[in-house]
Parts: C-alpha cells; structure tokens; sequence
C-alpha cells in the first residue's frame, strides 16, 4: 500500500482531485487533509492541534519589567512550540520582582494574561492574595482556561514573604493596625483598640456637685 501525499498553498487546495487515502498539507496554513474520495475529504488538524516537536516540558525566560508595572513583559529563551494552551508551565526569572496586586504577563508577545493563585480548590485574584508581591527570582505559572496561574517560586520569593511577615515576638508594626474591639468592662490580656478605651472612658466618667461655700473652702463630693 502506497501513501500519497500532496502539498501547497491552502487556496490551491481541491478535494475533488483528491484520491481515497491522500495526504494532503496546506504549506502556508499548516493544516492537514485526509480524502476518502473525491470531494469527500476531512480536515485532521491545524498548527494549534499538533504537538510541538520538543521535549521541552518547561518553557524558561526572563522578564525586566519594574516591579511597580503591572504588566510584565516575558521573553522565551526557546519559543520552539510554545502557545497559550492549558497545561503550558513556563518559569519566569524576574530581575524586578513584583509590587502591584493584580499583575499580568505577556509572554513572547501572546497578550496580557492575569495571574491567578489557586488553594485548596479555590482560584483567587492576586489582588486578594499577600503573595502578589514577589522578590527578584524564579517564579513559576501554569496556564489554564485563559490565565497563568502561580505555581511556586524559589528561596527569593519565600524569603521575601518571610521577611515581610509580623513576627510572635514582639512584632513592630507600621501603618495603622487594627484589632478586634472588646466589649465594655473586659479585663483581660487582649489587646485594648482606641476604641475600648475611649468607651472605657466614657463609661468611668463621673460629675463633681459643691456641697458647702462658706470660709472659703469648697468641699465636693463624687457623684
């Protein structure tokens, strides 16, 4: 059994010329024909359906946005098979690192894609998750159903987070940290709000009466 095969441009493409069992590939198009008779040929795939010819599981490169841009530019070192697909992991490294809450990468020029952080089965916004801010490092995505979805990173992004934790022991906060309110007339080792106190106050507050005048002596009592 011969197989035969006919290749050209997709516009030259006539399948009632076509013999059962011909191979036809549209060269400009990179699609792929099978007839079963003349006029009776179907389509196998398009360039998106292939596989790439690669081993390459893990597609690496590098990104030199600043940190404070939102969208972070991506260049491939081997773009070789590379689309956005469900399943692609890509590994990034970052020289800037990453400071905005809600960033998106457009790797080789593929458009802007959000990034998202998955947890126990639940696919979250970076702008709900503290881990939208990474250091300078390698930081790791899985694409899937239209956006990069955060994997893990190296010691440079755990060392950040680390470092910007608030420690058990004595922790030194900025900005204005805030604490649940107690109830009025707790005593306890809880941590005491401005506004317990200022409730505590109010509630303390007592009126002073003058009782007697004369001699030039005032006395008062507590009411």
């Amino acid at each position: 059994m011969a197989i035969q095969m006919r290749r050209g441009n997709a516009a030259n493409y006539d399948d009632d010329k076509m013999l059962p069992g011909e191979f036809a590939v549209a060269t400009d198009n990179k699609e792929v024909y099978i007839a079963f008779g003349a006029g009776d040929s179907k389509r196998l795939l398009t360039e998106a359906d292939a596989v790439p010819n690669t081993v390459q599981k893990v597609w690496t490169g590098r990104c030199t946005t600043s940190r404070n841009t939102a969208v972070k530019v991506v260049t491939l070192d081997n773009a070789e098979g590379f689309s956005l697909r469900d399943g692609v992991i890509i590994a990034i490294g970052f020289m800037d690192g990453n400071a905005t809450v809600s960033p998106k990468l457009n790797v080789n020029e593929t458009g802007e894609v959000g990034i998202y952080y998955s947890t126990m089965g639940a696919l979250y916004s970076l702008s709900e998750q503290p881990i939208c801010r990474w250091a300078p490092g390698v930081v790791f995505f899985r694409y899937s159903s239209g956006r990069w979805r955060i994997r893990s990173a190296d010691m440079g992004h755990i060392k950040y987070l680390n470092d910007n934790k608030a420690n058990l022991d004595s922790p030194a906060f900025t900005g204005t940290p805030t604490a649940p309110t107690a109830s009025s007339g707790t005593s306890s080792t809880q941590v005491a709000t401005t506004a317990f106190v200022q409730s505590e106050i109010s509630a303390s507050a007592k009126s002073l009466t003058a009782t007697d005048k004369g001699s030039g002596v005032v006395a008062l009592s507590l009411t």
